[in-house]
């Protein structure tokens, strides 16, 4: 291709990928030529170009054989590699077991089992059908939907426990085993968006729209039950605007905040219960809000974090230094889109829900699309979660339904 053309088309692919339709309508009638996206192999091409360049600038900083810059180079080469065993085959279909909307999944790590929140406030617990597996629970917490759900096990041999978040602002702590409720806080005044355990199990992070950031500790005792534990709050970080996310770094001594009407994101010390600094979302480091971080998901080996927005573009940064070292384009979205993305167990490739009821994995290094997953066939993925063990995926959402997606075409069954 010539090198004109070339770079005419690389600007154009940067304005349609960032929405700026007026700017490349203009540059169109100006040029003669029309922006056909098919022409471009790679996605945000104009912006690994840039990316490109600060890393080269990076690395020159850097004396030959320093560990920074050879450890960002190594980086930066994996990112253009990939496999293709992300689970896009439907293993099986879970209908007719739920009174309302599914709001919430998660896939029980090692386990054939399934817990869901739904938009009436009841929490389920699902089995596959398997010979040890007889029987599920469901636990009615009241007090409006459930919109995040963390499950955490490790505590003593067969103890897991599960937190549900819920519109009204509450938080419950139920056994995930049986479904007993073991304590209830109300956490925030307005929807509890996500809740995040703490290394160890021993407290958590609570988000709120109300714009706080809480943390919270847990210990045996109080009066729910015969296990049931007490709940304390240890400290809170106010907020100008709404929270939309949390999500905790590996060692788990960071939380990042994404937070709405802003360009940056919090960056929020557990053991200083303060905020210990921000990143600028924006590659100009201006302070222009042209979109908003919606949600927030750490790579399986806790080098990268990808920010979904409220549009169709995934930032994805690198945490060591916080580049931006790619920007994500071509997921299609509908109005009141439920951002969700999740990483793929090789940290290759990125699912993200999209409109009509799909789900689109991306590879990270190119930024283009590899497959398409017709997730939910009547309504738009709600909630997804991944078994990076196992490399199974769990899609939920309005109609209903719960849909488990393998590798291969292993049926799954559910009692």
């Amino acid at each position: 291709m010539d090198p004109d053309a070339l770079a005419l088309l690389v600007v154009q692919q940067y304005l349609s990928e960032n929405s700026f339709d007026g700017a490349l309508e203009l540059l169109e009638k100006q040029s003669g030529l029309f922006y056909v996206g098919s022409k471009l192999a790679e996605g945000s091409v104009l912006m690994q170009m840039v990316y490109k360049k600060q890393e080269e600038e990076a690395a020159a900083a850097c004396s030959e054989g320093d560990a920074d810059r050879e450890a960002r180079l190594a980086a930066e080469e994996a990112l253009l590699h990939g496999t293709a065993d992300y689970p896009v085959t439907r293993a099986g279909c879970l209908e007719d077991r739920h009174e309302a909307a599914i709001t919430a999944v998660l896939a029980w790590p090692g386990r054939d089992a399934l817990l869901t929140g739904q938009g009436n406030g009841v929490v389920q617990l699902l089995l596959y059908e398997r010979p040890d597996d007889t029987t599920g629970w469901t636990t009615r917490l009241g007090g409006g939907g459930v919109l995040s759900l963390a499950l955490h096990e490790g505590d003593s041999p067969g103890r897991a426990r599960l937190l549900a978040a819920s519109m009204d602002g509450g938080v419950a702590l139920l056994d995930a085993r049986t479904g007993e409720l073991l304590a209830s806080v109300r956490a925030h005044t307005r929807y509890c968006v996500r809740v995040r355990w703490l290394p160890g199990g021993a407290g958590f992070l609570s988000a709120g729209r109300e714009g706080a950031l809480a943390c919270w500790a847990c210990a045996p005792g109080g009066e729910a039950g015969a296990g049931a534990e007490a709940v304390q709050q240890t400290a809170a970080e106010p907020y100008a605007m709404a929270v939309q996310d949390v999500e905790l770094l590996a060692g788990g001594g960071t939380a990042v905040v994404a937070l709405r009407d802003t360009c940056r994101l919090r960056l929020y010390g557990v053991r200083e219960a303060a905020e210990v600094g921000q990143v600028n979302l924006n590659p100009m480091g201006d302070e222009h809000v042209g979109f908003v971080a919606t949600q927030l998901a750490l790579s399986p080996d806790g080098t990268m974090l990808a920010v979904s927005t409220d549009g169709p573009r995934i930032l994805v940064l690198r945490v060591a230094g916080w580049e931006q070292v790619r920007n994500i384009c071509g997921l299609t979205v509908e109005p009141f889109h439920q951002a969700t993305a999740l990483w793929h167990s090789s940290g290759y490739h990125l699912m993200a829900a999209a409109a009509a009821g799909q789900v689109f994995v991306f590879h990270v290094g190119s930024g283009k699309v590899v497959a398409k997953v017709k997730a939910q066939p009547q309504k738009n993925v709600r909630a997804m979660d991944y078994d990076t063990g196992r490399n199974l995926l769990v899609t939920a959402g309005f109609d209903r339904t719960v849909n488990v997606f393998m590798q291969h075409s292993a049926a799954v069954k559910f009692i």
